[in-house]
């Protein structure tokens, strides 16, 4: 996913901007230290060649992001934010109901977020990227 980030240079730009905060969400809502999701953030911000800035933990607001961001940003904030909850091959309770929340009161339809079980299952399959671009969610 970094690397096709790489090639649309305004959605990195607005994305790098929330990206500290978009990770510090993950681990907020898991609530637990994952290695799969430590590579995640590792990979992502050097494929974004962004450094994160120490005592900065405020968490994604997804509303600003709506208000200030190109739609083409917020899905990959989705499918960044939805990926960094599956990697562990579950969705608690809880974190389902914050992902139905967050796309409801924002009206989000059509991304991962809003497709978290399909998205899931095609990642438990071992077919996630391809589960992406049938979406095409990237290209």
């Amino acid at each position: 996913m970094g690397e096709q980030l790489q090639q649309e240079q305004r959605i990195k730009e607005e994305i790098s901007r929330e990206i500290q905060h978009l990770l510090v969400s993950v681990v907020a809502l898991k609530r637990d230290y994952l290695e799969i999701n430590h590579y995640f953030s590792s990979r992502l911000l050097e494929c974004l060649q962004i450094s994160m800035h120490e005592n900065e933990y405020k968490t994604l607001s997804m509303r600003e992001l709506l208000e200030v961001s190109d739609p083409k940003t917020v899905q990959w904030v989705c499918l960044l934010f939805a990926t960094g909850i599956i990697l562990d091959g579950n969705i608690s309770r809880r974190e389902r109901r914050t992902l139905r929340e967050i796309s409801q009161d924002l009206l989000l339809t059509d991304n991962a977020m809003t497709h978290i079980d399909a998205y899931l299952a095609a990642y438990r399959q071992g077919k996630g990227v391809e589960f992406i671009k049938s979406n095409n969610w990237i290209s």
